[in-house]
């Protein structure tokens, strides 16, 4: 990475984090509370699919191995 892109990074990203935390803040707290509360089943799902493509990758690689 050129020392122009480092610059652009070092420049966009805190300024991101402005823009997204002053959007959090303009948030009801109802919302906020909504996304708490299904924060678990996210997560829930998230390490299914995980798991799965594990699954599935060593269904795979046992059949590569003795196929």
């Amino acid at each position: 990475m050129n020392l122009r892109s480092k610059l652009a990074v070092v420049t966009v990203a805190p300024l991101a984090v402005l823009a997204a935390s002053a959007s959090q803040a303009a948030l009801d707290a109802g919302i906020g509370t909504a996304v708490a509360a299904t924060s678990a089943d996210i997560t829930e799902a998230g390490v299914l699919i995980i798991g799965l493509a594990v699954v599935a990758m060593g269904v795979r690689w046992v059949k590569a191995t003795f196929f």
